[in-house]
């Protein structure tokens, strides 16, 4: 029962009382399955959880249970009873000696005495226990979830530990407070004190002593604490305390935390547990901490199957949507009430109280002061978790009102709508919700973009205004009704902010209408806009360039010329040398260069200027100042170049080569090694960029820092991952190894770990070959594939290695990756054959067995049409597609008849070039 006394558990027969019934025994009498023995008393959740799967829940297993309940709870058997009167129907003791971590803390479980050590020690704790040593009664007053259970529960160990029994109340609701007077030192704790009555609880506190002590807690949201001795626990101070604790027991924490929620960690595609920790502790109260640093989302459909089941799902959804649109604004009963109230088939207030003290019991729902869910990111999960149960049981109607009447509520905000229209398009696995989206709705949002007046609100309505592609098919027609004349007008008058959406919405318009997004751009002043960008402060510096670069992409030919003489190149360089030291470095680079396109030179002066004057700001972390001014690096330098953009008459110039040899001046050598050295796992990427670039600006110093390496500490952060090592250590781990101290160190420092490697990547193996060879005799794996993808050009560098004077162990090299080369050569689309066919050609030669066995395992099927439509592809696929017909065409089986056929369906392309075929020098 709720505290309310109203009946929420089920009396469920543990046989069924029919025959279609869950484990019905037709042997047995109505009698006997109606009698006590027969039945066990169930909340509805685990009703349904246990009818669900019999397989777990036998018969044996629900005795089993119920049998356990009855002896922790009864002292007479057979029955839930307690002997009225008796000291221990009033308490019960609790024990220390079980210990556990912070998991049930981070799932939101309840807690105990064995969570007492594992939670950080709150300040509360000692003034609880100092009051409770001079007084001998003390009260704690806390909203529900502040914290209150583990500061009573660290009071309590703190005096446990002196020799004292604890003792807790089975039932707040009693008429009298009875000590035992056998016991010498006991602490007595009383929970939800507010449901005892006052002069009862008053009398207890007097009847306190040296020997017998009263901690009582509260919950401030039901009672106003008053009495003398009365303690309040701050919730935020509380919050701030735990995340301090867990931040000097990082790697502990985090251990805990990736058994709850294994997204988390250090990795580069893992999500930050430091930013989680950071989130966490702007949380309100302890209980949204641990919901947060647990990734309370990730456990969301379990969350909506619960609210569903007990028919909290509209509340809950109304909520969460109202969060979204809202961008986190509390919401109060009245909000939600009219919301529900207002819909076609409206919920009554008494449901909508019922739901909303359900939610707040199983923490959905912050408070009842304060109706949100803990996360605006579980607010997005849990309603397309709603949404799919929904459409699952095809009843979406009620969900689909909602979200339209949420739509043209007034609390919306733009940017809001923006989120929660996202949210719908993207769904979740397989489903996407924006068909629930009425149109004429998403018209009457269109017309109010365009009325928007602001740099905020004009933003925001551009963001929006893009979002809609997804639910116009002709997106163009609906939002653009008057040639563009407003976006360039919003454009003319951009500021700040709001040049950022403007120059976002014309660039998505440019890909769908070219012509459309010129004429946009063609009536746009010129003039106008060059003085806006030489006068821009550093707050708008990335709007602006995000701007002028949307701008001047349809008719850059025409006006390039135009707009750089209109610029005051003193005024801009005036911002370089004046950058502040919290403004953000991206936004600089982001102009930067933007600027390189219309002026190269002057894009490197303004560069020269921005280093010298930031120079002691990209010292104190090369590799973040490496990320931040990717654009620099990139598309001014030209010398950082991860997609290959730049090449031929595009590839840097030795202007750009020696600017940034002087940018890289800004780092010494030795400290660039140790921060190399220090590397955490997120930095791998960044320091291989990093340092390649300094090899291409200056090969000495590249040599030189490496030679400094620690490589020792570089080994320990590694030490757990150099087992198939993950993308981006690899990469640096390779762009090391070009220098011959570094490959010597990397040689020896897999050599260490020997025993504990059982897959060796293809850049390790490559750069300590002889440690390779060692590694293939010992009958382990280069991981030149996996299921899904397949390394052709690593595969083949190191075959050509092997050949050399290791050619006995091309076949142990490449026997684990033939099934999946066969699999690869197996596929439909044409563009899986546009990079074997040197690999092909070299495994033809160097291991005729393999190669044998590769064409075995291939998919006669789904190959014919793979095949068929690499030889009507590009040269690369059209090549490798004629190779393979070539070489299957005297074959006897499935493939070889595949072959056959193909050649006769394309006489000319199946047939390859001779040179094809000769063997590789």
């Amino acid at each position: 029962m709720t505290r309310e006394k109203t009946m929420i558990g089920r009396i469920c027969h543990i046989e069924a009382a029919l025959p279609d019934g869950k484990r019905f025994n037709d042997a047995m009498s109505n009698e006997e399955r109606r009698s006590y023995d027969n039945l066990l008393l169930l909340c509805g959740d685990h009703h349904t959880v246990i009818d669900d799967d019999e397989g777990c829940y036998s018969v044996a297993q629900l005795r089993l249970m119920k049998q356990r309940h009855e002896a922790r709870h009864s002292e007479r058997p057979g029955t839930l009873q307690l002997a009225s009167g008796d000291h221990s129907a009033i308490w019960e003791e609790l024990e220390f000696e079980h210990k556990r971590d912070l998991q049930p803390a981070l799932m939101g479980r309840p807690l105990g005495p064995a969570d007492a050590a594992a939670c950080p020690e709150l300040v509360e704790t000692s003034l609880l226990a100092r009051d409770l040593e001079r007084a001998y009664s003390a009260r704690l007053f806390g909203e529900p979830g502040a914290g209150k259970s583990v500061c009573v529960m660290q009071v309590a160990s703190h005096f446990q530990k002196k020799g004292w029994k604890v003792f807790r109340a089975r039932n707040p609701k009693v008429e009298e407070f009875k000590f035992d007077q056998t016991q010498t030192l006991a602490l007595y704790v009383v929970d939800d004190a507010h449901l005892t009555p006052e002069h009862i609880l008053a009398a207890a506190e007097q009847a306190t002593h040296s020997g017998a002590m009263l901690l009582c807690t509260f919950n401030a949201a039901q009672q106003k604490g008053d009495a003398a001795g009365t303690t309040y626990l701050d919730a935020r101070r509380a919050v701030r305390t735990i995340a301090k604790a867990l931040r000097t027991r990082r790697d502990a924490t985090l251990e805990v935390v990736r058994r709850v929620d294994p997204n988390i960690g250090d990795k580069p595609f893992e999500e930050s547990f430091d930013a989680r920790l950071d989130a966490a502790e702007r949380a309100e109260i302890p209980w949204q901490f641990c919901f947060i640093l647990g990734g309370g989302w990730t456990r969301a459909d379990a969350a909506a199957s619960s609210a569903r089941s007990v028919r909290a799902d509209l509340v809950l959804a109304a909520i969460a949507a109202r969060q979204i649109l809202t961008r986190d604004e509390r919401a109060s009963r009245s909000d939600i009430t009219s919301l529900l109230a207002e819909m076609q088939a409206p919920i009554v207030a008494e449901a909508i109280d019922s739901a909303l003290d359900w939610l707040i019991k199983n923490r959905l729902v912050l408070s009842h002061e304060d109706l949100r869910t803990p996360h605006q990111r579980f607010a997005a999960v849990i309603l397309k978790q709603l949404l799919v149960l929904a459409c699952e049981a095809t009843d979406t109607d009620a969900l689909a009102a909602l979200v339209n009447r949420l739509i043209s509520d007034d609390c919306r905000t733009l940017i809001g709508l923006r989120n929660l229209l996202q949210e719908l398009r993207l769904g979740t696995r397989n489903w996407r919700f924006d068909g629930l989206v009425k149109r004429e709705l998403l018209d009457a949002i269109i017309a109010e973009c365009w009325t928007q007046a602001g740099e905020e609100q004009r933003n925001h309505a551009c963001l929006l205004l893009s979002e809609l592609q997804c639910y116009y098919d002709a997106w163009v027609a609906a939002i653009i009704r008057d040639d563009g004349q407003t976006l360039s007008n919003w454009i003319d008058e951009a500021e700040g902010e709001s040049a950022y959406g403007a120059g976002f919405l014309l660039g998505q318009l440019s890909m769908k209408d070219g012509s459309l997004s010129g004429r946009i751009a063609s009536k746009i002043d010129l003039h106008k806009l060059a003085d806006k960008l030489s006068a821009v402060t550093p707050d708008q510096v990335f709007a602006m360039s995000e701007l002028v670069s949307h701008v001047s992409s349809p008719t850059f030919a025409t006006w390039n010329e135009r707009f750089v003489a209109r610029l005051d190149k003193d005024s801009l360089r005036r911002l370089a040398a004046k950058w502040p030291d919290d403004a953000y470095l991206s936004s600089f680079a982001k102009l930067c260069a933007h600027l390189s396109y219309h002026d190269r030179r002057f894009a490197l002066d303004l560069l020269k200027i921005f280093s010298a004057r930031t120079a002691q700001r990209m010292t104190v972390d090369p590799f973040q100042t490496f990320h931040e001014m990717n654009d620099i690096f990139w598309h001014v330098l030209r010398l950082h170049d991860p997609l290959g953009l730049y090449k031929g008459r595009e590839a840097p110039t030795l202007e750009m080569r020696e600017a940034g040899r002087l940018l890289a001046e800004v780092w010494h050598d030795e400290d660039l090694a140790a921060a190399v050295s220090k590397c955490s796992l997120r930095d791998f990427q960044n320091a291989a960029g990093f340092l390649l670039f300094i090899r291409k600006v200056d090969q000495k110093r590249f040599s030189n820092i490496v030679n400094r390496i620690d490589w020792l500490v570089i080994e320990a952060t590694l030490a757990d991952h150099l087992d198939n090592l993950f993308h981006d250590a690899d990469v640096f781990l390779s762009i090391c190894g070009i220098s011959t101290a570094g490959k010597h160190a990397i040689a020896a420092m897999l050599a260490r770990h020997n025993s504990e490697l059982r897959t060796l990547t293809p850049r390790l193996a490559y750069i300590a070959f002889d440690y390779a060879i060692e590694f293939i005799r010992s009958g382990r794996v280069i991981g030149i594939s996996n299921g899904h993808t397949f390394a052709w050009d690593w595969a083949t560098i190191l075959m050509a290695k092997f050949a050399k004077n290791h050619a006995e162990l091309i076949h142990a090299f490449l026997a684990p990756h033939l099934k999946n080369a066969a699999t690869s050569l197996s596929q439909k689309h044409s563009s899986w054959y546009d990079e074997p066919l040197l690999f092909l050609r070299t495994v033809r030669q160097f291991d005729h067995v393999g190669f044998e066995q590769m064409f075995a395992a291939i998919d006669a099927r789904t190959a014919e049409v793979g095949w068929a439509n690499a030889l009507q592809s590009k040269a690369k696929a059209r090549q490798t597609a004629a190779f393979l017909v070539q070489i299957a065409i005297n074959r006897k089986d499935a493939i070889g008849e595949v072959a056959r056929r193909l050649r006769e369906q394309f006489q000319k392309s199946s047939v390859p070039s001779p040179k094809l075929l000769e063997p590789l020098a």
